[in-house]
């Protein structure tokens, strides 16, 4: 059985505009951020999903980005390996929205899947 859980955030910024953020948190709570800035600043610099301690070991595991033309950009079966902004031949892919899709199994058997959206932001 697959679950997936959708959470929205509300985060108030300094100057007091409110924004609504939502991320997805699969099952077993892995956790995908919605929004990265790989500028080199050693701060969200790659995306990647992040599994708590809790999750039960992985029998099968695949992380697949995509451009807002559908076009596949960064795939992985390496739950070390993350997404740093560029694309497959390294080349620096513009400030856009781009699309996940997370999906494998755990070793007892039940599955996974879960997709979104990723702001990809070049402050």
């Amino acid at each position: 059985m697959t679950r997936i859980l959708s959470f929205l955030f509300l985060v108030t910024a300094l100057v007091s505009c409110i924004e609504a953020k939502d991320s997805t948190v699969a099952p077993y709570g892995i956790f995908i951020p919605n929004a990265f800035s790989p500028n080199g600043d050693g701060v969200n610099d790659i995306l990647k999903p992040v599994f708590p301690p809790s999750t039960p070991p992985l029998q099968s595991y695949n992380f697949e980005i995509y451009d807002g033309d559908l076009i596949q950009v960064f795939n992985t079966t390496d739950t070390s390996k993350a997404w740093d902004g560029k694309s497959s031949n390294g080349k620096t892919l513009p400030e856009a929205t781009y699309y996940f899709n997370l999906n494998g199994e755990y070793v007892t058997g039940e599955k996974y899947e879960v997709s979104g959206g990723i702001a990809l932001m070049r402050p």
